[in-house]
């Protein structure tokens, strides 16, 4: 009978176990060819499995064990390398229990074998040699091993995972988002995040009420070895049960579950407004920034180009990507009102969050138009997508309940990338290639090519290159809208729309003498919230889920802030001076 995950959400990701090394096994010669074997892989390995591959192939058995595991299952699982037949035995021991199997991903930047060990014996996998093997994936077989890594679920309980994740972003693929799959994302972020979102009334008049969110005041904490950290998770419904001083934040909502009217009067040049679309791709951004939000804009007051040169009209500018529920590609600017009809019928929930008065006095409002002129047409910053918010090796990488002791590593990704780029090498241009290559002061290479530089020629790990600085000054291979029509290649700014708000602030003066040495590039949803550059309210402008933001406006900009900032969930803690 299959089991029920408990915590289905991302169950499906591997850990690593070890690693065999291929540099001095010994070399064996089998009496027979292997024969075709469930197993799968990347790059045609066969295997042969339990008592067949002990009796039948005549093999010697004796050479030193590369590397001996526990699974969930086998007590003790040995496997071995042998070079002069790139063959991988796997000897599986004692089960722990009956009917049990272990599921294990071996893996280097060219070629991955999946095993599903059922039963005790010796297994012997043919490790794949693709005919294209590059320099660079050779380096890494020979000096980084064959990668063992272990699912914490059964094959069946994998695919499960695999199915329920991909459940949660069905909205993505619709106008609406459906009741069912919003309460799917919103008990996701509860349990993966500890962030509780709950619905608004939908009861009663359309009037607007005040209501107070109880959000604990950041209070400075010490681990053993004395380092300050700020809590950044908003423990809403705990707050109260708190000894510490609390700060009352006004946010006003309606009965119908919106504002009834905001008006335009009312915002700002560089007010913020905080969306969160329980589409799944918004959750999963939110869970590994510890933030509220997967998606950021703002706003400025422009000339509608239209009669009198000097007529102004509020527009929400943003980076942002044409999809199924909104129209409109680029970084774009959208009518105010409009912007709402689409907000409203996208299924977005909107918090208008204001500048306060000592920063809408600063904000130089025609540098910011400038600077929003000069980035208007851009493409969507894919290239920056996933790098803002790795800024260490091993302390940003989201983890799973209940413990959060098993973590997204980077031997998975190392890998994984690797293998996309080289099977997929569009999904790695659009997403990381030149990112990285701009890392490493290289053009054009592979990402295992990447690797292999880093480790040689900078004598830098593989891990450690996601998270240098991405500087505000690179410019990416992209395209930007012609105002007369159609697209052109263009090098420009890579910007997600965290990255875009930020960029609006630092052009409008807003970080100061400090401006030069921020790189918005490093600061996400989360970042931009935590800027000491609000007022002490906000208010809800749409949705049906109660938004909130944690950690909220007390970090005053300060040259190179937010580039080495651990964000491990669910607590999301930090030091003060990153």
């Amino acid at each position: 009978m299959q089991t029920r995950l408990a915590y289905p959400y991302f169950a499906f990701l591997p850990n690593l176990k070890g690693i065999i090394s291929t540099t001095s096994a010994p070399s064996m010669e089998p009496a027979i060819t292997p024969t075709m074997s469930p197993g799968m892989d990347g790059a045609s390995g066969r295997s042969v499995h339990g008592e067949e591959a002990s009796t039948s192939t005549g093999m010697n058995w004796t050479h030193p064990v590369s590397l001996r595991v526990q699974g969930g299952c086998f007590e003790s699982t040995a496997f071995r390398y042998h070079a002069g037949t790139r063959q991988v035995e796997i000897d599986a021991g004692r089960p722990s229990s009956p009917g049990c199997s272990d599921f294990y991903m071996l893996a280097t930047t060219s070629s991955f074998h999946l095993e599903h060990v059922t039963r005790r014996g010796r297994y012997l996998v043919e490790w794949p040699l693709p005919a294209d093997q590059s320099d660079a994936e050779r380096w890494d077989e020979a000096a980084k091993g064959i990668r063992v890594f272990l699912f914490a679920t059964t094959v069946e309980e994998t695919w499960q995972s695999v199915f329920q994740t991909a459940a949660l972003f069905e909205p993505v693929l619709t106008q609406d988002v459906s009741e069912r799959a919003a309460a799917r994302n919103a008990k996701f972020l509860k349990d993966y995040a500890g962030f509780v979102f709950e619905k608004l009334e939908s009861n009663g008049p359309a009037e607007e009420e005040e209501v107070s969110v109880q959000v604990e005041r950041r209070r400075m904490l010490e681990d053993d070895e004395g380092t300050h950290k700020v809590p950044l998770r908003l423990r809403t419904r705990e707050a109260e049960a708190l000894t510490s001083p609390l700060l009352a934040i006004p946010l006003r909502e309606s009965g119908q579950g919106r504002a009834a009217v905001i008006e335009e009067s009312e915002v700002g040049n560089g007010d913020l407004f905080g969306v969160l679309r329980m589409d799944g791709l918004d959750p999963m951004l939110a869970w590994g920034m510890g933030a509220t939000t997967g998606h950021m804009t703002t706003a400025l007051w422009m000339a509608t180009g239209e009669g009198d040169a000097e007529e102004e009209a509020l527009y929400i500018v943003e980076s942002q990507v044409k999809s199924s529920y909104w129209p409109q590609n680029n970084v774009q600017r959208t009518p105010f009102r409009q912007w709402m009809q689409w907000a409203d019928a996208a299924g977005y929930n909107v918090l208008y969050v204001p500048l306060s008065d000592e920063a809408r006095a600063a904000f130089d409002v025609e540098k910011a138009r400038a600077w929003f002129r000069e980035m208007e047409g851009l493409a969507y910053g894919y290239h920056s997508l996933l790098w803002g918010w790795v800024d260490t090796e091993r302390e940003n990488y989201p983890c799973l309940p209940p413990g959060f002791d098993r973590c997204l590593e980077w031997a998975f990704l190392e890998v994984a990338f690797a293998l996309i780029d080289r099977h997929v090498p569009a999904i790695a241009t659009l997403l990381w290639s030149e990112a990285f290559n701009k890392r490493v002061g290289t053009e054009g290479l592979t990402t295992s090519e990447v690797w292999m530089r880093a480790n040689l020629s900078l004598s830098l790990p593989s891990s450690a290159v996601p998270g240098i600085v991405e500087e505000d000054v690179w410019l990416y291979q992209t395209s930007r809208e012609r105002r007369e029509g159609g697209r052109e290649e263009v090098l420009g700014r890579a910007m997600v729309c965290c990255v875009f708000v930020c960029g609006i602030w630092k052009a409008a003066g807003l970080f100061g003498e400090a401006s030069e040495e921020i790189n918005c590039g490093e600061l996400t949803n989360a970042d931009d919230v935590m800027l000491a550059l609000f007022r002490g309210d906000m208010r809800q402008i749409l949705g049906k889920w109660k938004m909130f933001l944690p950690s909220f406006n007390f970090k005053k900009p300060f040259p190179h802030m937010d580039e080495k900032c651990p964000s491990l969930g669910p607590a999301y803690q930090q030091p003060l001076d990153c």
